[in-house]
């Protein structure tokens, strides 16, 4: 009995000193995904009425293979370590629309790389 105590009590004094979700990862993509009115081609598109959006999103690395997926927040918002390399974003939709394109980013040792998500609502 004494020896589970004392394994317990070390179980719980490791997880007490490990890092906090906000000290994981040196390295990674954070920013917010909104979701907009927009008009013209995906290239040129302006958007209106922008609104933080909840959605998922998958990280694939260059050969598109998943590498994670993550849920932003109810504001949009969301922070993921990454380590450094080049992945793609595959932004996920309920059905046709709303929509986001694919983007890619490039992530290097020791920051994060701030990256905005625009879904189109599909409202013209």
């Amino acid at each position: 009995m004494k020896k589970l105590v004392s394994l317990v009590l070390l179980a719980l004094f490791l997880v007490a000193c490990g890092p906090s979700p906000a000290d994981i990862g040196t390295s990674g993509i954070e920013g917010q995904v909104v979701l907009g009115e927009c008009q013209g081609n995906q290239i040129g598109m302006e958007c209106f009425e922008t609104q933080p959006y909840q959605a998922i999103i998958v990280v694939l690395d260059q050969t598109g293979q998943e590498v994670t997926s993550f849920e932003t927040d109810e504001d949009g918002a969301f922070r993921v370590a990454l380590d450094p390399g080049t992945y793609i974003l595959h932004p996920t939709s309920p059905g046709p629309f709303p929509v986001a394109l694919d983007r890619i980013v490039t992530v290097v040792d020791g920051s994060f790389v701030e990256i905005n998500i625009l879904y189109d609502s599909g409202v013209r």
